[in-house]
């Protein structure tokens, strides 16, 4: 097993992506959005990346706009994962007459 050290690309990456989603969540708050919700404002923040790779001025701060959304939709979704875990469990309703299951 190899020693990791703080100045590897990977862990210095995810340092920059961690701190751009604690400046998303100081201005925007957490959001909590529906798939089709975090889907077009992901395109949105990779169309803002191809623009800047097409225009010439692509810097590691789109790319980590990029990947911190990503982040962001997952944390969503694993918050919304956790609610539905701990729902109580219901049982459902009889069927009326005529129903069958």
């Amino acid at each position: 097993m190899t020693t990791r050290f703080i100045d590897e690309p990977q862990t210095i990456s995810i340092m920059h992506i961690r701190e751009e989603r604690i400046r998303q969540d100081k201005k925007w708050g957490v959001q909590n959005h529906a798939d089709l919700r975090w889907l077009p404002i992901l395109v949105e923040e990779v169309g803002e990346l191809a623009k800047a790779l097409n225009e010439g001025t692509m810097t590691g701060g789109e790319l980590t706009q990029v990947a911190a959304v990503a982040l962001a939709w997952m944390e969503c979704h694993e918050r919304n994962r956790k609610a539905s875990v701990d729902l109580p469990k219901v049982s459902p309703p009889d069927a009326p007459s005529g129903c069958r299951s």
